[in-house]
């Protein structure tokens, strides 16, 4: 059968969008198998292979997947691109399969795929009944890259980050208990910070992910807090709000949970710093910065407001109001437009350089 084949490979797991339960499952399989998990954001979940945007980056480190012949994922959309390339370097190499519910075609790379339409939690449930833990020949043959991780967390945790930072923001946010709010991310730079400094501990996590990422974010995060029943946290861009500023009419009665949206102003599109974009038009046609604060517009449509002064109020004000406040709050942490790029940047170098020269996961 299929779980026969896969108990003699060297592979790795990869969890897409799914639901907090199919991550759950999937995770437990992964387990089983004692293969490296590469766990997108949108899976609410996370692993002991963490920060893999980062340091997938450090050719001695990816070098340690060399030997993977099989990618199993569970779910799409994936948000880091430096795993895209991995998947579409070592596709060449070795089998790629894809268990999803639905019957669209993710797969950016192109490459071979052997694709299963299926309720993921009951594949990965069959899969767990059929398979003996005896019967997997290479459990932990890459547990080496655990260090990596580690050694990766420890760099982004010991960066001195300015006072107030949506990088620190992201890194410590969910340290905190957070009480299980539903969470929406938008998209551009906030989901890539949670995919590189985050450690999810196990959400139900929304986004929207396509070419059209920022359209109607806060329509589509009020959908998913009236439908969750539950407190929520929506984290989203300026530019996103902006496009979408109407729908913060759909908050102004939400009370029965309380809710944050917590909108990352850094005036513009941030996350262009990330790509290669002519500088000398970067700000003008790229960045497109609007010079807007969002205190008034909180007030037309009725909902708290928040504009704290560093990370840790920041923190301070979401972890509070999901905990005892009531209705929507939105928070707003004002940053200046290119602060994020210049924090990451020495993280990233670090981690190529460090690991690099330790040789630590050979």
């Amino acid at each position: 059968s299929q779980v026969h084949l896969i108990e003699s490979k060297k592979g790795v797991v990869i969890l897409g969008s799914l639901n907090l339960s199919e991550s759950q499952k999937a995770l437990e399989l992964a387990k089983c198998l004692g293969w490296p998990v590469f766990c997108d954001p949108q899976s609410g979940v996370s692993s002991e292979f963490a920060h893999y945007d980062l340091w997938l980056k450090s050719p001695e480190a990816s070098k340690a997947l060399d030997d993977c012949n099989l990618i199993l994922q569970f779910g799409a959309r994936l948000v880091s691109k430096r795993l895209l390339n991995w998947i579409e370097t070592r596709g060449n190499h070795c089998d790629y399969q894809i268990v999803q519910p639905y019957q669209q075609r993710l797969n950016p790379s192109h490459r071979v795929q052997h694709r299963v339409i299926a309720n993921v939690g009951f594949w990965c449930e069959n899969a767990l009944t059929e398979m003996s833990p005896s019967d997997v020949q290479y459990h932990g043959w890459g547990d080496a890259l655990k260090k990596v991780s580690e050694i990766t967390q420890k760099i982004i945790r010991s960066h001195e980050f300015v006072a107030c930072s949506e990088a620190d923001l992201v890194m410590r946010l969910f340290d905190y208990t957070l009480d299980e709010p539903t969470v929406f991310l938008g998209n551009s730079l906030l989901v890539r910070l949670v995919d590189m400094l985050a450690k999810i501990p196990e959400l139900e996590i929304y986004s929207n992910r396509g070419a059209s990422g920022i359209d109607g974010l806060v329509a589509t995060a009020a959908g998913v807090h009236s439908a969750s029943k539950n407190k929520s946290l929506v984290m989203i861009g300026d530019t996103s709000l902006l496009h979408d500023l109407n729908s913060l009419s759909l908050w102004t009665h939400a009370n029965t949970y309380p809710s944050v949206i917590l909108v990352s102003n850094n005036d513009g599109g941030a996350i262009f710093d990330l790509l290669p974009v002519p500088k000398e038009r970067k700000r003008a046609l790229y960045q497109m910065p609007h010079g807007y604060q969002f205190k008034h517009a909180a007030k037309q449509f009725g909902l708290s407001y928040a504009a704290p002064r560093d990370t840790s109020s920041c923190i301070q004000e979401i972890v509070s109001h999901l905990a005892s406040g009531n209705g929507t709050l939105l928070v707003e942490l004002i940053t200046p437009s290119e602060q994020t790029s210049c924090e990451l940047k020495p993280i990233t170098e670090k981690v190529c350089n460090d690991l690099g020269s330790q040789y630590a996961f050979r």
